[in-house]
């Protein structure tokens, strides 16, 4: 499972090379989660619908690069994703 640190180090990767969204997706015949990054001008729920449910993966959150970290986490947290 992915930790704070592991999320907070996709978010800046992400910011660093412009992404517009971070999805958070868990490999489920492996149990490990990891990083997709979706552009500023897609459409980023299609794009974590054609993963979701696919060859054993799901989304486990959706982060916006444009907003802070720390209110989504909490959101995230809270089941809010």
């Amino acid at each position: 499972m992915a930790t704070e640190n592991d999320i907070s180090r996709w978010f800046d990767l992400g910011l660093n090379e412009g992404a517009g969204h971070l999805i958070v997706l868990q490999d489920g015949s492996r149990h490990e989660d990891y990083p997709l990054y979706v552009g500023r001008h897609e459409d980023v729920h299609a794009v974590a619908a054609r993963y979701d449910g696919v060859n054993m993966q799901r989304v486990l959150a959706i982060y916006d690069l444009a907003t802070a970290l720390e209110p989504q986490l909490d959101d995230v947290l809270a089941g809010h994703s």
